[in-house]
């Protein structure tokens, strides 16, 4: 998590760049109102929100690895172990938010579930598979 974490975080930057560049943009050609591209407005929340789960549902659709899962061997995959689909993500997207808001207990569940799987696999029907390194 955390080296997605860092990533997420650079993917978050550039996005608000971007978005500082557009608003500038606007403000330079002399325009009075500006555009509803504010830093804090609700529309700039909604669209850092699709970046971090856009981030993570095309990592998990396409290959069932972000890059931090690549670097530990780890992947998603539903219960039958193919890769899960866009829906399956996006509810494991935001049920992994619930895991987090509730003090990281979805995530400590891992410990006592029999399978390993936190709250969110339960919950989107998915599970992580661990691969062990390729003897050469």
């Amino acid at each position: 998590m955390l080296y997605d974490s860092l990533l997420v975080a650079g993917l978050l930057m550039f996005g608000t760049l971007l978005v500082m560049f557009i608003r500038s943009f606007f403000i330079a050609d002399g325009m009075q109102e500006v555009p509803n591209t504010g830093i804090s407005g609700l529309i700039f929340q909604i669209y850092l929100v699709l970046i971090v789960v856009g981030f993570f549902t095309l990592f998990w659709v396409r290959s069932g690895r972000t890059l931090g899962m690549q670097a530990w061997r780890l992947q998603v995959e539903n219960l039958q172990g193919e890769r899960i689909s866009v829906r399956q993500a996006l509810i494991r997207i935001f049920a992994a938010m619930l895991s987090a808001a509730c003090g990281g207990l979805g995530y400590l569940w891992v410990v006592f579930d029999p399978e390993g799987c936190a709250w969110h696999d339960r919950i989107s029907g998915t599970r992580i598979r661990w691969s062990p390194k390729e003897k050469k």
